[in-house]
């Protein structure tokens, strides 16, 4: 399970608005000795991300919670969003040019634009899809309380 801590802004019935900062890939942007990267973000800092997540542990406003995707949501939804549109994309070229090749390379372009806009446009739909939505949507897994330490959900009868 990949895991992060985030501040809940806002509840909305059964959902809490949550914020967390963006993390770099190896988490040492603060160390000096790093790649540099960190220079980049802090000169060009994206605005916190926030979104919905289901609010099982009723935290409230305030609250620092763990959210979670499970790693093979991640990998499938990785794969789906980069692989998908890349394959798309060079059989679309491939079939620009066997189909209406011709001595310019204006068919493979055709096609190869085509091919990744029609793999967008599945992904697209495919996401909306509120079956695959819920699959590839974070998790809240525990509220911590002011030191850090996980509270316990309160029981529900």
């Amino acid at each position: 399970m990949l895991e992060q801590e985030v501040t809940v802004v806002a509840v909305e019935g059964e959902l809490a608005w949550v914020e967390g900062e963006r993390e770099s890939a190896c988490g040492k942007c603060g160390m000096r000795g790093g790649c540099g990267t960190g220079i980049l973000q802090s000169v060009f800092s994206p605005p916190p991300v926030r979104f919905p997540v289901r609010n099982s542990h009723a935290a409230e406003p305030g609250d620092h919670v763990i959210i979670g995707v499970p790693e093979s949501a991640f990998l499938k939804g990785s794969l789906l969003a980069y692989l998908v549109p890349i394959l798309a994309l060079i059989l679309g070229a491939y079939l620009g040019e066997a189909l209406f090749g011709g001595d310019g390379q204006a068919a493979a372009i055709l096609g190869g634009v085509g091919g990744l806009f029609a793999a967008l446009y599945w992904l697209r739909r495919r996401f909306r899809n509120p079956i695959y939505r819920t699959r590839y949507q974070p998790r809240m897994l525990r509220r911590l309380e002011r030191g850090g330490v996980a509270v316990q959900p309160p029981f529900l009868s």
